[in-house]
């Protein structure tokens, strides 16, 4: 069982080839992963894009009860009244209820 033994030429021919074998394997593996990773966020960043937009606001909705309010504005200075007549819109941008979106975009987006 000295250093220069038969036995341990032998052993280190056969751990060198199968050291080889391990990292081939690995490396087609992780080639597999890095292509699949790739794929699935080509297709999530697509389905994100796509219902993104379903998520702002729906600016002609926004603008058209603005205009019913300047509109309101206008006739109470015209006739003379007080703006305190006019009840103001309730316009907030974080209201959901002037967005396009369904429940369905959140779910898209959120998953």
């Amino acid at each position: 069982m000295d250093p220069g033994a038969r036995f341990w030429r032998v052993y280190l021919d056969e751990a060198a080839e199968f050291d080889l074998d391990t990292v081939e394997n690995i490396k087609d593996t992780v080639d597999v992963i890095l292509a699949f990773a790739g794929l699935f966020s080509a297709i999530v960043i697509t389905l994100v894009v796509l219902t993104a937009t379903a998520l702002q606001l729906d600016h002609p909705k926004v603008t058209n009860i603005l205009l019913m309010e300047l509109i309101a504005i206008q006739r109470v200075v015209a006739t003379g009244g007080s703006i305190n007549q006019i009840t103001p819109s309730l316009l907030n941008a974080e209201s959901p209820s002037y967005s396009t979106a369904e429940s369905t975009d959140y779910w898209v987006n959120g998953l």
